[in-house]
This record gives C-alpha cells, structure tokens and sequence, in this order.
C-alpha cells in the first residue's frame, strides 16, 4: 500500500530507491541518503531500530492484565511468579521458571524441552523479574533472561544464550538492540 503525506515510509534496501522517486509519504527513514529524491529523507542508522522508536512514541500506553490468558497452555510444573502477565496462545513446558511481574506476549513458545535428531532434549529456562517476552517469542532450552530484560517481539533465544540484567535482545538468534520493547506500563 502506498504511503499517504499523513504518514512515513522507510527503505530498507537499496533496490528500492526507485519507489522513492513515487512515493507520496511526507518522510522516509533511511540508511543513508539517496540523490535524486524530493521527499523528506531521515538518514537513520538502523531502519528498523527507528522504526520501533517510532511505533513506541505514538502507541497508546497500555497496562497488561495481569493473570493467565485461558488460551494459554502451561504445564502444571512450570513455576509461574506473581502478578504476572501471560498472554493468548502462549505455550510454557516443563522445567520453566518465571518471576514476578513478567509479561509473556501472545504467541510465545517456552516449552522447556525439544525434539532434535529423533531425540527428546529436556533443559532449563529462567525468565526473571520484571522481564518480557514479546509476541511470538520462542525460548529455547538452557537459557536465562535476568531481571529487568527484553525479548522482542518474533525473536528467540538459543540454546545456551543469556540476557544480563538489564538488557534487551532481538533478532534470531537474539543479539542486544537499544530498542525498548516495554511499550506497555508494567
């Protein structure tokens, strides 16, 4: 669909510079400037790191309902934290451990075990306090968010991977980003 002048568009790759030549956006996030180009162009040096940014200064703040979604299916030994909330068609196996005041997005997988080479694998996952897994998030086994961590949305932690205090990670496998995921008030 094409960009209304209300709106901003971006450019991800360089084979689309041509679509700039026609676009009738009021601006375009960039990752370097393109010659030639009548619209307004914000030279960015991730795309898609301002692209977050962006969605998160205009989304409505929002707080989660804390609370198990009924949708969601939990093994009935996975430890689950205090006011926590876990979201719609979230999936949490065995060996899964979650702290206080986490917020698990729809659609996270978390299961605590995997099937690999015709092979059952069992390890440990330990998400802290605090912390957030976004939507579509898939946690494998043996690994560890610490307090106070990000997990964006569509991304996954391999195993053996661990979020330090504090940070955020994204991407697959998750590598650390600046960007905030928390676009909801815990």
């Amino acid at each position: 669909a094409e960009a209304t002048p209300q709106q901003i568009s971006f450019m991800l790759s360089e084979k689309h510079v041509r679509k700039l030549m026609h676009t009738r956006a009021a601006a375009v996030l960039v990752p370097s400037e393109q010659q030639g180009v009548c619209v307004t162009q914000v030279v960015v040096t991730s795309v898609e790191e301002a692209l977050i940014q962006a969605q998160q200064m205009f989304a409505p703040k929002l707080k989660p309902i804390r609370g198990i979604h009924p949708s969601a299916i939990i093994d009935e030994t996975a430890q689950i934290g205090k006011d926590t909330a876990i979201g719609p068609w979230v999936q949490i196996g065995p060996n899964v451990n979650i702290g206080d005041n986490t917020v698990i997005r729809r659609d996270a997988i978390i299961l605590g075990y995997k099937a690999q080479f015709n092979r059952i694998y069992t390890g440990s996952i330990r998400i802290g306090n605090h912390a957030l897994v976004g939507e579509a998030g898939v946690i494998d086994i043996n690994t560890r968010m610490e307090d106070n961590t990000q997990l964006g949305h569509s991304s996954s932690l391999h195993s053996g991977q661990r979020v330090p205090k504090g940070r955020r990670y994204h991407g697959s496998p998750a590598q650390e980003t600046a960007a905030d995921f928390r676009r909801v008030e815990a």
